[in-house]
């Protein structure tokens, strides 16, 4: 029996489905790729990767990176350029020089100085790479973007794509033409975002008999002489007018299928809605247009997906010899000239001012321009199975450990031919307490910052007894925020119509500006503010006279006088994302604003004469006197919307959760960041939208923001923000000054003066970390439960052992320590072996002695003394463990190598420790409790709730609109 299109689409939802599924489990076993590396501007300190590489921010080139010329930019699987395809035909880039005589030669004087670098091509995984490049015109002039009301000429686009090993990929193997994109957009033609355009008819001047225009429209429109058609005078291939794409074929238009990379997932889809199946506006990595600057550069992070994201590519999935699937990352150039020779006229005439390239970049014309680098991904561990008969340590804990520990334990299921799989899962500090204290619970290590069981002393509630738990260091890594800033400079450079406006410096924040946008403080973070409206709502009075977003804010202005305000060009951000969770890392961001006493008098609304106001709901909550608070509540009061408005058949009002959408997980806030995704509903309310309950009418969703209109931020780890390549931001005190980044120096320095808590382990206080220290850096600790089985014991000893020693090394492959971690000092990998050894001697049955644990009932402080103190020089950053391989950071001197014989006896009160820390069950964490926080529901119902919104009011979006949780990946030049 025939199978109709109809029933195609149900099969293919069948199929999806099962896919998404599988994606799921493959996400639930904790599926990702090692290390990728990052940015490559500005290097400074220690080389992980290329020249010049930093390891904390991920800044510098990694030493797989390809710089291209565009003479030459048709690349092979080897990165080298093609000499000749398969067949033994001519050099596919022989038409590209200086002598080219193909039909498109017309187009080579615009790009023929065009040099591309991509910091990274090996061993990529989900994450994110930065292409960089130069651009200057025939006369070796500088060649900036074109701009009129929006973009016209000279930028690039660019997009994913899977394809052949030797000739590379055709555009039917692309991720790009999201519909939907570029809706309401005005900075672009939309057309260029399209896998459409048309035909041309026999009035064209074409190409090589001379630059011409177009008669009628159709010139200027962008069609292309080179697609195939099945008209009489045309070739006979029909790939891109059949089966007759709807609304084109009686416009004799072409459109260009996508298909799927298996034939399984699907068919080959022509129309919107069957593009729809494979990506939508809401999770494609495609780049519409990123533009150059005056100088001639210009610099764009670009999201690499492995196929956990984006299934119909399958980039990095095992094929059927073993060997892993790479992609093809494909730079379409754009000049001034469209396929069909129709040259744009005079930019610096008025009268011309709306000439604009509108073609596709998947025309065969344009096509044929490209530039195209292949990216080697790593392979995820899919093909070790988690259970049976396979000997599988579960591991579990803070977003903090995940990428560092998940390179590790792909090295380590490597080397044991899956013999014994490691598992470690991303889950919130309270499943681990909850864990803990379940008698013979088999997930036997928790990675953690603070002592297991604190949650339960911040939230206030009842902690039953804990097993024996020894705790080892096994990273550093911290907290911070990431931006994307992409806008369009109001005023341009004296003389020219050049803009460029995508941010690659740390963008500069206060204690102040921080405390102020995650309270809701800015107007267009309230769900009832919305002026455009008629009649307007203007939201709380409390905010009458606030800025309508943290880019207006005179603070911000002042310590950031590059990025536009907005109104005008700028765009108005909203809040950062951040997650449902509480958690240490939420505390130890509220300590750090409470550092100033002035925010503290601010947030529990003791501060009258403020320039912006707070809100008297978040006032209510008294965080400014709460030094355990632990989370991000969304407390205005329109949180118990939507209010239902059955007289007009709509809501009155969005939520809060609307407007600013709680995030997964940090990593998945990350990404969003990076493909400019802010996940939230406008004020466009459309009784064909789903509402979160199920029923009809609800808000409309924000699909990607555009190029030059884009402000989004989060709240963020550092192995995320290096790992993706996202502006990190500096962080300042409440003057402006003493401001610190992410960096190899303030990492050292926070863990050289960081203090042991009542449990043994080191904290760094956040509101005084010391001078040259970043306040939001941590020291994560593996805490293992003594009561497990010898067999298991001794598992997480070799997987430690491992992480302390082999697995500081810096680096982009399975086993290194990937970026923004800070090596560990060699006091703490001293300690940590130690730890090991004790581990053994426990797993053996041999009695240990361990130092005793601090009972003061009200806890220590994260500054007081403690058994097994770390002590270093004041001021004095510690030497970080520099294993053979890696280059040492600048001002440390090299550390004994990893491994050496480590001391196992306890450390007295003040020394540097080198013996475990063994955590007898902790009466003192459940002795001082704090009042229960009244921040909103109970967090599992939350995320149910907010998942079945997304999947509704989205359209059947999983998570991230439409796409699987993000995983570890690299990160921007």
């Amino acid at each position: 029996m025939a199978v109709t299109r109809r029933d195609s689409r149900a099969l293919a939802i069948l199929r999806w489905g099962g896919t998404l599924l599988a994606a799921g489990a493959l996400v639930a076993l904790g599926v990702i790729t090692p290390p990728g590396t990052a940015r490559a501007s500005n290097p400074t300190a220690a080389d992980g990767g290329g020249s010049g590489y930093d390891q904390l921010t991920g800044i510098g080139s990694t030493s797989s990176a390809v710089t291209v010329n565009w003479p030459t930019g048709l690349l092979n699987a080897s990165n080298t350029p093609i000499t000749s395809n398969t067949n033994g035909e001519l050099n596919p880039n022989s038409d590209r020089g200086p002598s080219g005589g193909s039909d498109l030669s017309f187009m080579n004087s615009d790009f023929e100085n065009l040099s591309v670098t991509v910091s990274q091509t090996q061993d990529v995984g989900h994450g994110g790479v930065t292409v960089s490049w130069n651009w200057e015109n025939s006369q070796k002039q500088p060649q900036g973007t074109i701009r009129g009301s929006g973009i016209q000429a000279y930028f690039l686009q660019m997009m994913e794509c899977y394809g052949d090993a030797s000739t590379g990929p055709s555009p039917e193997d692309c991720e790009f033409g999201a519909p939907g994109l570029a809706a309401g957009n005005t900075t672009f033609a939309p057309s260029i975002t399209q896998r459409q355009g048309p035909l041309c008819g026999a009035n064209i001047v074409q190409p090589p008999t001379g630059v011409g225009t177009a008669s009628g429209g159709q010139g200027s429109a962008g069609c292309d002489p080179f697609e195939p058609t099945s008209g009489p005078s045309q070739p006979t291939d029909k790939s891109h007018i059949d089966p007759c794409p709807q609304g084109n074929c009686s416009t004799g238009g072409y459109s260009i299928p996508f298909v799927p990379v298996d034939p399984s997932l699907g068919d080959p889809a022509y129309e919107d809605n069957d593009i729809t199946q494979y990506f939508n506006s809401f999770n494609t990595n495609e780049v519409s247009a990123a533009t150059t600057g005056p100088n001639g550069q210009g610099q764009q992070q670009f999201e690499t997906d492995t196929f956990v994201q984006a299934p119909a590519l399958g980039c990095g999935q095992q094929e059927a010899d073993g060997s892993t699937q790479g992609c093809w990352l494909v730079i379409v150039p754009r000049g001034q000239f469209e396929p069909n020779g129709f040259q744009l006229g005079n930019f610096n005439s008025s009268a011309n001012a709306a000439n604009e390239i509108v073609s596709s970049p998947l025309s065969a014309g344009n096509w044929a321009q490209r530039i195209q680098v292949h990216l080697s991904y790593a392979p995820l561990p899919s093909f070790c199975p988690v259970g049976g008969n396979i000997d599988s340590p579960e591991m579990e804990g803070t977003t903090l450990a995940t990428r560092a520990v998940q390179s590790w334990e792909i090295a380590l299921d490597k080397q044991s031919d899956c013999g014994r799989i490691y598992h470690e899962t991303e889950v919130s500090e309270q499943q681990v307490t909850n864990n803990f204290v379940t008698a013979g619970d088999t997930v036997g290590l928790g990675f953690t910052t603070d002592p297991i069981g604190s949650d339960r002393k911040r939230l206030g509630t009842f902690l039953p007894t804990l097993p024996n738990i020894v705790y080892v260091p096994v990273a550093v890594a911290g907290m911070g925020f990431g931006f994307h800033i992409d806008e369009y400079q109001s005023a341009p450079p004296s003389g020219t119509n050049y803009s460029y406006g995508y941010l690659t410096q740390p963008v500069k924040l206060t204690q102040q500006l921080v405390a102020r946008a995650i309270t809701q403080a800015y107007l267009y973070d309230l769900p009832d503010y919305a002026p455009e409206a008629d009649p307007p709502v203007l939201g709380g009075q409390f905010a009458q006279h606030n800025p309508v977003g943290i880019s207006n804010d005179p603070v911000f202005q002042q310590l950031n006088p590059e990025i536009e305000p907005a109104g005008g060009n700028g765009t108005i951000p909203t809040a950062p994302f951040d997650t449902i969770d509480h958690t240490a890392l939420y505390q130890q961001v509220w300590n750090w604003i409470q550092g100033d006493p002035a925010n503290v008098a601010w947030l529990d609304g003791k501060q009258s004469n403020s320039a912006v106001a707070v809100d008297p709901d978040y006032a209510g909550l008294q965080i400014g006197a709460d030094p355990n608070f632990d989370s991000l509540p969304r407390a205005y009061k329109a949180n118990s919307c939507p209010v239902l408005n059955t007289a007009g058949g709509g809501p009155q009002s969005r939520c809060s959760t609307d407007v600013l959408p709680y995030v997964a997980s940090l990593d998945a806030g990350s990404a969003d960041v990076l493909t400019a995704n802010p996940t939230n509903y406008n004020t466009d309310w459309n009784i064909s939208n789903t509402s979160p309950d199920g029923t009809p009418g609800y808000w409309g969703k924000n699909g990607i923001e555009p190029p030059g209109r884009v402000f989004i931020w989060s709240v963020d780890d550092t192995p995320s923000l290096a790992g993706y390549g996202i502006v990190p931001a500096e962080l300042c005190d409440d003057s402006g000054a003493n401001c610190m980044s992410p960096s190899v120096q303030s990492f050292g320095a926070a863990v050289a003066n960081a203090k042991p808590d009542s449990a043994g382990l080191l904290e760094v206080n956040p509101a005084n970390p010391g001078a040259g220290a970043y306040p939001l850096t941590d020291i994560v600790y593996a805490a293992v439960r003594t009561d497990e089985a010898p067999a298991l014991l001794n598992d997480y000893a070799d997987f430690l052992s491992f992480a302390v020693n082999q697995g500081q090394a810096e680096g982009q492959q399975a086993g290194n320590l990937p970026a923004g971690y800070l090596p560990l000092p060699s006091t703490l990998v001293q300690q940590a072996n130690a730890d090991v050894t004790k581990l053994r001697q426990i797993a053996s049955g041999q009695s240990t002695s361990s130092p005793s644990a601090s009972t003061s009932p009200s806890g220590s402080s994260p500054t007081s003394g403690g058994p097994a103190a770390a002590t270093f020089p004041p001021g004095a950053a510690p030497q970080p463990n520099t294993p053979a391989g890696s280059s040492p950071a600048a001002g440390y001197t090299p550390s004994p190598a990893a491994g050496a014989a480590a001391s196992t006896s306890a450390a007295a009160p003040g020394s540097t420790p080198t013996g475990p820390v063994i955590e007898p069950p902790t009466a003192q964490l459940v002795a001082g409790t704090t009042p229960g926080q009244p921040v909103g529901p109970v967090r599992n119902v939350i995320v149910v709730v907010f998942i079945i919104g997304i999947a509704g009011a989205g359209g059947g979006l999983l998570l991230r609109n439409g796409r699987m949780p993000r995983w570890p990946g690299r990160s921007r030049q």
